[in-house]
């Protein structure tokens, strides 16, 4: 029999899963951002109210991921929590760069489609391969403003985040059959993750490669979805939301 959690976690998954097999496409606008040799296009809600929050899908090396941005399934869950979704095409970098550039498109962004509190909107990062490096930088340069990591497909190393990005929830999803990142490198950051109660994960997609796409990535988004949800619930009231001028607290956790 299930304990409570695995009945939690499995019925979270069923609905992360749900919202791909049967998410229709909804009334909102995209918005094509340049910002520092990159390039960002950004799902805005058709929300007259503010929005909560921004979901990323950084780009691993030399990748495109802005049609992310497109997809009526990660449209209708960014809308569902009131948060934009952004997708990126030359995104990479190092630290505080990387922070300071997203939110520039951010602010740009926020501007263009009449929703000024994006600049300072809570961060609900995902990255794959590069874009999992840059999830980490970003977290370890403002680590107030991240509701929540997920790093899929190595490039970021819990090992490198300070103590004070170690206590964001992160979630790193490794594929078995990904050569640097096969699970058994990631074994040794148990003890790591121990003495430091660092608020990371670690997930382990059986046969999966270094390639992305859905062959590879069959459960890696479902998983992300009820991770995020759980971070949500867990830090982030629905009384709060960001301003234009102010960003909210988050919740420890």
């Amino acid at each position: 029999m299930l304990t409570h959690p695995c009945r939690r976690l499995c019925s979270l998954v069923t609905a992360a899963l749900c919202w791909f097999l049967f998410a229709k496409p909804v009334a909102a606008s995209v918005v094509e951002i340049q910002s520092g040799g990159a390039d960002f296009r950004i799902f805005i809600p058709n929300a007259k109210s503010t929005l909560r929050g921004v979901i990323t899908s950084f780009n691993g090396s030399g990748g495109d991921f802005r049609g992310q941005s497109d997809d009526p399934a990660m449209q209708a869950v960014a809308s569902s929590w009131s948060f934009a979704f952004v997708a990126t095409r030359g995104f990479g970098g190092e630290g505080a760069g990387l922070a300071s550039q997203l939110n520039d498109a951010l602010s740009k962004a926020g501007a263009q489609s009449n929703h000024p509190e994006l600049k300072h909107a809570p961060l609900l990062l995902t990255g794959y391969s590069l874009g999992g490096g840059a999830v980490c930088a970003i977290t370890e340069a403002i680590p107030a403003r991240v509701l929540g990591f997920v790093a899929m497909r190595g490039g970021g190393s819990p090992g490198a985040l300070s103590m004070q990005a170690q206590h964001v929830p992160g979630l790193f999803v490794v594929g078995s059959g990904d050569g640097g990142s096969n699970p058994r490198v990631w074994q040794s950051f148990r003890q790591w993750r121990l003495d430091r109660k660092a608020s990371v994960a670690f997930a382990v997609e059986w046969v999966a490669r270094h390639v992305p796409g859905p062959a590879e990535d069959g459960m890696a988004w479902p998983l992300t979805w009820a991770f995020a949800h759980e971070v949500i619930r867990l830090r982030y009231p629905s009384d709060r939301a960001p301003t234009p001028d102010s960003a909210p607290v988050l919740d420890a956790v």
